[in-house]
């Protein structure tokens, strides 16, 4: 049975339309319906069936910006470089910064085509959460009144509004509502079609949590891939591959079982590099050895772009984090700093700046590695300097080994405490080593990298070409490591 793998959503945005303003709309005046979620916000008029805009209720002023342009809901392309700089109006699920409010509702009116100057002649229906306390109610009705000279404002809770939508022609009008919202979940009892305000109850609990949890839960799982799972990701599994246990216990019995486990996993496809296919049987055996190198340069290259945009993304978050500290907001900055693993101000300058250095050598070197000339910069792998390819690749076995022994003798020496003088096992003193910055270990694992892939390849195109596959010989699917399994996580 064929394995079904789910590939990863395109993360960016498409930004909100400009709609057209027409005639009937000027002349009918429609209410415009406002969802004012803490997550989403969706916006209509009340003649559409479907909302016109849906969009992140959110707002973040990126660093380097004219005064007072910002980026708003889906105009912010790649949320995740800018997290540390979103805005909400939202305390939990209520509206309490009434400015960013008023910059959600500039985007709303620009696109849906308002163009009546400071005056927005149309109803409006905005949700609030449910018992919303009068004074929030008050000053986002002033907003609405004196900002934008509505005529009318309704406000209503979103829960509500469902329950009797989808309760129409029914004799009976009671009920009980669970709605869950991004950081809350209220409860709320309907009698007669009315809500019973003095039982209404609320759990400080919601998507946003649930979201949090799978997005460590993953991390915990797949070290590996710590900063391929992001909270975004982690957002979409939430959406698009959980589902609710009607009995948790039961449920995790039923994981126990290998056939139930196949059938009910979801496997998620991260991007990578795929490994290229094989070389043709009718080429030499230096010949072949000469097409594994070149093919083993291009994965270095893609390797190092992928490490570039990643040094990118970091470095801006950074960036980001220290206009936290220049805007005065420092419980961002500190949250931000645990988030990206610094202790102080100066140690986050240090690291942006020695992370600028590095970005600014990788671009250098990817202007060289343009060149036909390039090539791989162990001395080993040149094949001019070799009459048969056994000899070659015995040397790159050798190299590869003093390599990675080297390497592994200095994080040993690492994890050690420094003593005043060493000694080596046969009781002869040794000078101490020093430790290695995080630049030259990139290299040294990239030299690592390129001697690895070289032999893989010559292994696996030797086994190919005899027709003979060891059964203790481990075939790695480069795919297969790339990809997380969903499986009791997705009702965890």
């Amino acid at each position: 049975m064929p394995q079904k793998v789910f590939n990863l959503p395109d993360p960016h945005c498409t930004s909100d339309k400009y709609f057209e303003y027409t005639k009937s709309l000027r002349q009918e005046k429609p209410p415009i319906i406002i969802d004012n979620g803490s997550s989403q916000c969706k916006v209509g008029w009340a003649t559409n069936e479907k909302p016109r805009m849906i969009f992140r209720n959110l707002v973040a002023k990126q660093r380097g910006k004219k005064e007072g342009e910002t980026q708003i809901g889906n105009d912010i392309t790649n949320i995740e470089v800018v997290r540390w700089l979103l805005k909400s109006q939202f305390d939990r699920n209520m509206v309490m910064q009434f400015d960013i409010q008023e910059q959600i509702f500039d985007h709303i009116f620009s696109h849906l085509g308002i163009t009546t100057d400071g005056c927005v002649d149309h109803p409006i229906v905005l949700t609030e959460t449910p018992c919303n306390p009068p004074m929030s109610r008050q000053l986002m009705s002033e907003l609405l009144f004196e900002c934008y000279q509505v005529p009318k404002v309704a406000f209503g809770i979103d829960c509500l509004f469902s329950f009797h939508y989808n309760n129409k022609g029914e004799q009976s009008q009671n009920g009980l509502v669970i709605s869950s919202g991004y950081n809350t979940t209220h409860i709320l009892p309907i009698l007669d079609g009315r809500p019973v305000p003095r039982e209404v109850r609320r759990i400080n609990i919601g998507g946003s949590h649930m979201t949090s949890y799978l997005h460590r839960l993953l991390q915990l799982k797949y070290p590996a891939h710590f900063s391929c799972i992001t909270l975004t990701r982690a957002e979409d599994f939430l959406h698009n591959h959980t589902y609710i246990a009607e009995n948790y216990h039961d449920e995790l019995k039923k994981w126990i079982d290998p056939e139930f486990y196949e059938n009910n996993i979801h496997r998620i496809q991260l991007p990578y590099t795929p490994l290229p296919g094989n070389i043709s049987a009718g080429s030499g055996k230096l010949a072949w050895c000469e097409t594994i190198v070149k093919r083993v340069k291009e994965m270095t290259l893609k390797r190092k772009m992928e490490r570039l945009a990643e040094h990118e993304e970091r470095l801006q978050q950074m960036i980001n984090a220290q206009e936290l500290l220049e805007e005065g907001e420092e419980d961002n900055f500190v949250r931000a700093l645990q988030e990206l693993g610094c202790h102080s101000a100066e140690e986050l300058q240090l690291e942006s700046n020695r992370l600028n250095q590095q970005i600014q050598k990788a671009k250098n070197l990817k202007q060289e590695s343009s060149e036909p000339t390039r090539k791989i910069r162990c001395v080993e792998v040149d094949l001019r300097r070799f009459s048969d390819s056994e000899t070659w690749i015995a040397a790159v076995r050798k190299q590869w080994k003093e390599l990675r022994e080297s390497r592994l003798s200095r994080h040993r020496y690492q994890k050690t405490e420094k003593l005043p003088q060493l000694f080596d096992c046969e009781g002869n003193p040794v000078e101490a080593m020093d430790e290695v910055s995080a630049e030259d270990s990139e290299d040294e694992q990239d030299k690592i990298f390129e001697l690895e892939e070289i032999i893989a390849e010559y292994n696996r195109e030797v086994n190919n070409k005899s027709g003979y596959r060891s059964e203790h010989r481990f075939s790695l699917n480069i795919a297969e490591y790339y990809q997380l399994h969903l499986g009791v996580e997705r009702m965890r």
